[in-house]
């Protein structure tokens, strides 16, 4: 999947359509993690949204653990209105909170510092989708 910046180009609409035809699935990420229905409507013939709400906007940034609550009222309104964006978190997600954000119904994480500063990064993987793994069974 290739996801793209609603703001990084003036025709979304078209940037979606050359991911989509070089056979990758298309997203576009939305910063504001906006719950409301309208955010979605708006311009869902452009492809999914991946709703990016945990990002700050700066490298190596501290999660925000507001976004935990925005990650729920995300998945509420996507089960309500029967759409099939998937949520995606990027900044500050770590061993510290990867559980919480699976179980809050994050689906797509992405980690760097947590991963690339450790003495191990394989082993840092390995040790997050494990507890990823663990809080996807419990929200099951």
């Amino acid at each position: 999947m290739i996801s793209v910046h609603q703001e990084a180009t003036a025709h979304l609409d078209r940037a979606l359509a050359m991911i989509r035809d070089h056979g990758c699935k298309p997203g576009r990420r939305d910063q504001s993690g906006d719950a409301r229905f309208d955010a979605f409507r708006s311009s869902w013939e452009c492809g999914p949204r991946i709703g990016d709400v945990g990002k700050s906007g700066l490298w190596r940034a501290k999660f925000i653990p507001g976004a935990l609550e925005k990650i729920r009222q995300l998945k509420l309104t996507r089960e309500r209105y029967n759409l099939a964006f998937r949520i995606e978190v990027d900044g500050g997600v770590g061993p510290e909170n990867v559980a919480d954000l699976v179980r809050s119904g994050a689906e797509i994480l992405v980690a760097g510092t947590s991963i690339f500063h450790t003495p191990d990064p394989a082993e840092a993987v390995r040790a997050m989708k494990q507890m990823a793994g663990g809080a996807l069974a419990q929200r099951a």
